[in-house]
């Protein structure tokens, strides 16, 4: 992991969103209940800034530790793939036309659980770019300034068939 991924957004979980849910699913097929993206504060050509609001009435924290419900650690490497998927959108032309999935992980760390009332601040690095349909990205998500999670993916594209 580059240091420079694992360094907090400038940006603030209060400022205004630059794509909002609606926009977010018109880039990213996921649907409530696995849509783990809120809103996108920053999208250059090589990183994105999203978050994602953490809540107990979330199908997946109902029976994730009843009595001490986390959001799981997978969920949020999906989020930050969201992210990540937000991100290839301007990499892409006609990206309607692909699927963008998760082909691998690795160096994942959680530091911090993440609960309910959390808000997710993602920061998702492109660091190698599209090559023979594949994508190097690196991610971090960090609560109220700590770092809570972080690691590194490699996505890739599929033509739609249909």
């Amino acid at each position: 992991m580059r240091k420079d991924s694992l360094e907090i957004p400038l940006c603030k979980v209060t400022d205004p969103p630059l794509m909002g849910v609606g926009e977010i699913m018109n880039v990213v097929p996921h649907r409530p209940p696995f849509l783990f993206l809120d809103s996108v504060l920053e999208l250059t050509d090589d990183c994105a800034v999203g978050i994602k609001h953490v809540s107990l009435s979330e199908p997946c924290l109902q029976g994730h530790f009843p009595k001490n419900p986390i959001m799981p650690g997978l969920l949020q490497v999906e989020a930050a793939c969201q992210l990540g998927h937000v991100l290839a959108s301007r990499q892409v032309e006609n990206m309607s036309d692909y699927w963008f999935y998760l082909a691998s992980c690795k160096n994942i760390r959680f530091k911090k659980q993440v609960v309910p009332g959390d808000t997710l601040l993602m920061k998702v690095t492109m660091v190698l770019a599209f090559r023979r349909g594949f994508m190097g990205l690196e991610w971090s998500a960090f609560v109220r300034g700590e770092l809570v999670s972080f690691g590194e993916a490699v996505a890739g594209l599929s033509k739609k068939t249909s």
